[in-house]
């Protein structure tokens, strides 16, 4: 069954939106630090917990500063904080859909950040997930923990 749906979809573009559509080649770099928390707090809180591929605190304290240290550089670390970040718009849909407030937040009820806007388009975390795409081609040849996680990450995204 799985096979068969997953064989009627169409095949995912290849093409990276930048966000903002302003900030050209190295939109990774602008991105508000605000949006990468939000997003990553998302997918904390609703990918997570039932799949615990990664964890937080080694998350916050070391892999999501390894990837802006080194300005979302060819690394793992940058490919693992992009599957993030394109799960993480996954989970604000999820919040937003059920009016359940976003992670952090002292509403009571959803609240659209003023971010809100990098999670709609047509596959919600698309540029995320094919610039990790995009980059993962050049580390191929790693076979670590890091990557072990990239991989059940991407799988789903896809």
């Amino acid at each position: 069954y799985v096979i068969e749906l997953e064989s009627t979809r169409p095949a995912l573009p290849m093409f990276t939106t930048p966000f903002p559509l302003h900030a050209g080649d190295h939109w990774l770099e602008v991105l508000p630090l605000a949006m990468i928390k939000g997003l990553a707090d998302a997918f904390f809180a609703v990918f997570n917990p039932f799949t615990p591929i990664m964890d937080k605190t080694f998350f916050f304290t070391f892999t999501l500063g390894a990837a802006i240290k080194s300005g979302f550089g060819y690394t793992m670390e940058s490919c693992l904080v992009l599957n993030v970040l394109a799960l993480g718009c996954l989970g604000v849909l999820a919040y937003q859909e059920g009016g359940y407030p976003l992670p952090g937040t002292q509403s009571h009820r959803f609240e659209p950040p003023e971010w809100m806007n990098v999670v709609y388009e047509e596959q919600p975390g698309l540029r995320f997930f094919n610039e990790a795409r995009r980059r993962i081609g050049f580390l191929m040849c790693d076979n670590d923990i890091q990557s072990c996680q990239f991989f059940l990450l991407s799988s789903y995204v896809a």
